[in-house]
């Protein structure tokens, strides 16, 4: 830090010096606006009177906090998703449902499933939190405009659905497919070779298939099928609908206009945006500068709220791995290792946390990364520090590995989770080179000195010692989940294969305890610790100032490819971020050994 901040005040004088005065008058702008943004903290946020709070669901609703990383564009206001972390969106609704201000809940806008956002159980938990907030007795209304499933299903918590009178209902079930590239490179002259274990441990399919195999497919029906039955049974809860009836409108209709939405009791009114808002004024009041209705956006109002104090052995710190697991010290939009690793050490040493929340939302990846940041879980819960796992929408396979030595785990019915196994991955380029007149030769002093050539492939050798290696970090897999879980090994056996399980079947089968989430896991870890209801809760990573979050953004380079950030729901940009996704999976494969614990996608279901 220190050599940053001198490197930058001599590129700024040598500047200076060979510009002159207009320079200088734009350096001292730019330096306001470093001290403007460096003093910034907590938010003021005016909350008139008989207020309407906005959940505007044009964002991404992730699990850690904002500020946890970010470009350099989105701190000055040029591009980025909003987002908001679930845990800051809970809390305000339970503020909100307290403040003799607000009125009531306003939902409108369609949800941005960016990175491993906005995801089905992260709506669980938020459905349940909407529901608390009606036990105020303050009215919840939603506007929709087109939604996807997702709006919907958090919209049916609403009092009052009003629908665009030319808008369309999706109610079609789900679908999920994958990407596959086996052509492709036997195409282009990519040579690839895998190991595995596990016989539902589809991760390397993409990459060497062209369809899905039959167990793969058979895990995929039985995870997606999951999943819609509890979504399709809580949209019939909050419709006051027979579950049967939404299957049966999926099989029929599928795509609803307004008319029908409103004939099936999938809606209350059919209303254009401005009808609303006089609905609003009147249950609310008006503003009198926008004439609109009186309002607060709720991540300006989740930014306003005081942050909890700390004090010595009174805090529940909530730890974030939400991402792929990569070994090294990344922490945007993936989970360094070492970096986890030090973040929980840093807290089972502050005398300060007494217990800790892992929220683990995360497809896996690297198995050392993995190892690492299990080693610190089981440390923090030798300490006397007991450490619960709240799982989100993902927390599968590397996932699952650092959950499994924890006091508890919780998870949601929709929850994705097991797929314990483990595979190894190699690429060469032997055949494209040789299309293009490029060739490779060389020496070596051992046997294996070159086996992670990647100008020709493995021969049956180095494949064999691959294989071998794959197999015993499986074996400590299955080893790990049978001591942590207090599982015979041979259950674990016959559950892992590399095999997927929705939430609602992963409770049978003891991979969780309970169902809930962040605030049931919370709960636990105070009463495990003894703190029973008087207690805070702390996030880690800890929020950055703008000033931290803009040093942070100058000093670290994009890591991410620029096309799995496209969104949109347009055929181009479905297949675009499909390629973005695996692009990225390639970057983010740096296990030391090259042998990975992780499911072969994101939670991809439509």
């Amino acid at each position: 830090m220190k050599s940053f901040f001198k490197n930058l005040a001599a590129s700024i004088l040598g500047n200076l010096i060979a510009c002159g005065a207009a320079c200088v008058v734009m350096f001292f702008f730019f330096f306001i606006f470093l001290a403007v943004i460096g003093s910034s903290g907590q938010a003021k946020v005016h909350v008139p009177k008989q207020s309407f709070l906005v959940l505007d669901l044009n964002m991404s609703i992730a699990d850690a906090p904002e500020h946890s990383g970010g470009s350099l564009g989105q701190l000055i206001g040029g591009g980025g998703t909003p987002r908001i972390a679930l845990w800051d969106l809970m809390r305000a609704l339970d503020a909100g449902a307290n403040d003799k201000r607000i009125s009531g809940l306003f939902i409108t806008g369609s949800l941005v499933s960016e990175n491993y956002g906005s995801g089905f159980a992260a709506l669980e938990e938020v459905r349940r939190a909407i529901e608390d907030f009606k036990q105020s007795g303050k009215p919840v209304i939603a506007y929709l405009e087109n939604p996807s499933l997702k709006d919907y299903y958090l919209s049916t918590t609403a009092d009052t659905i009003y629908l665009h009178p030319y808008s369309a209902l999706e109610i079609k079930g789900m679908a999920t497919q994958s990407f596959y590239l086996a052509g492709a490179f036997k195409k282009y002259g990519i040579g690839v070779q895998t190991t595995k274990v596990g016989k539902y441990k589809s991760a390397v399919e993409p990459f060497i298939s062209e369809k899905m195999s039959d167990y793969d497919r058979e895990q995929r029906q039985m995870m997606v099928g999951g999943i819609w039955n509890q979504v399709a049974s809580d949209i019939a809860k909050g419709r006051k609908l027979n579950p049967k009836s939404i299957q049966e409108i999926a099989d029929t209709k599928g795509i609803l206009d307004a008319a029908t939405a409103l004939d099936l009791r999938l809606v209350d009114h059919k209303a254009y945006l401005d009808e609303v808002i006089t609905v609003l004024k009147n249950k609310g009041t008006e503003d009198r500068v926008s004439k609109s209705f009186a309002q607060v956006n709720i991540r300006d109002y989740a930014n306003s709220l005081a942050r909890p104090n700390s004090y010595s052995g009174t805090n529940v710190a909530i730890v974030y791995a939400e991402g792929d697991i990569v070994d090294g010290w990344d922490n945007v939009n993936s989970v360094g290792g070492d970096w986890l690793a030090a973040e929980l050490r840093r807290i089972r040493q502050d005398e300060n946390v007494a217990a800790v929340v892992l929220r683990v939302n995360s497809p896996g990846g690297s198995a050392f990364a993995s190892e690492n940041i299990q080693r610190e879980v089981r440390l923090t819960n030798d300490s006397g520090k007991p450490v619960i796992i709240s799982m989100g929408s993902l927390a599968a396979s590397g996932g699952y590995w650092i959950s499994a030595y924890s006091n508890k785990i919780y998870a949601e019915k929709t929850t994705i989770t097991g797929s314990i196994g483990v595979f190894g991955l190699m690429f060469n380029f032997q055949d494209l080179a040789k299309n293009v007149g490029i060739a490779f030769d060389g020496v070596k002093t051992a046997r294996y000195a070159d086996i992670e050539d990647i100008s020709r492939p493995k021969n049956a050798e180095e494949l064999a010692l691959m294989q071998k290696l794959t197999d015993q970090i499986y074996d400590a897999f299955l080893d790990k989940v049978a001591e942590g879980r207090s599982i015979e090994r041979a259950t674990v056996a016959k559950i892992a294969e590399g095999r997927v399980w929705v939430g609602s079947a992963a409770k049978e089968i003891q991979l969780v305890d309970e169902f809930g989430g962040l605030r049931e896991a919370v709960a636990e870890a105070a009463r495990q610790a003894g703190m029973g209801s008087h207690y805070s809760v702390v996030q880690y990573p800890e929020r950055k100032t703008a000033m931290e979050a803009l040093t942070e953004s100058l000093t670290r380079p994009e890591g991410e490819s620029p096309v799995a950030k496209i969104q949109g729901n347009s055929p181009a940009a479905k297949v675009t971020r499909q390629v973005g996704d695996i692009w990225t999976l390639l970057q983010r494969m740096n296990d030391k050994r090259g042998i990975y614990a992780r499911i072969p996608y994101q939670e991809d279901i439509e």
